[in-house]
């Protein structure tokens, strides 16, 4: 009944080391995809705010160069077409940084998976170890 004992209980805290492995996994997951997710719609926000600042930009700048009389084209035209391009030039700095942002948390979400992979790699071996006997044959259940 020893023997039995003997080998039972490494394989029961294996099998529970490998559940909380995976647990913690499925969790770092959840975790970088939240987080991701979150900083996406961080940024759709921010792409509205900035398209709606654009408009009234726009809006109130016709809306002086009307009262000055001063219909389209020429420099009202280019100041417009200034005004567009740095609200482009905004979006794009921020879509590049998001853009880093989540290829940081998909970086660590991956460095995590492969230390998990060696973790879980070492932790078969080490149970393979404790289950060969001195004389480096396997200790079976059924041969006990």
């Amino acid at each position: 009944m020893g023997d039995i004992a003997s080998v039972a209980l490494p394989t029961l805290m294996f099998i529970q080391q490998e559940r909380m492995r995976k647990a913690a996994m499925q969790a770092a997951q959840a975790d970088a995809q939240n987080r991701t997710n979150q900083i996406r719609a961080t940024r759709a926000i921010e792409e509205r705010r900035r398209q709606e600042r654009l408009k009234r930009a726009m809006a109130a700048q016709r809306a002086q160069f009307g009262a000055r009389g001063l219909g389209s084209g020429g420099s009202a035209d280019a100041v417009l077409a200034g005004l567009a391009a740095e609200a482009s030039r905004q979006s794009g700095e921020s879509s590049r940084l998001t853009d880093l942002a989540v290829g940081r948390i998909g970086d660590s979400l991956a460095h995590r998976q492969r230390i998990n992979l060696l973790e879980a790699t070492n932790a078969r071996i080490r149970f393979a170890d404790d289950m060969l006997s001195p004389n480096g044959r396997f200790t079976s259940l059924l041969t006990r």
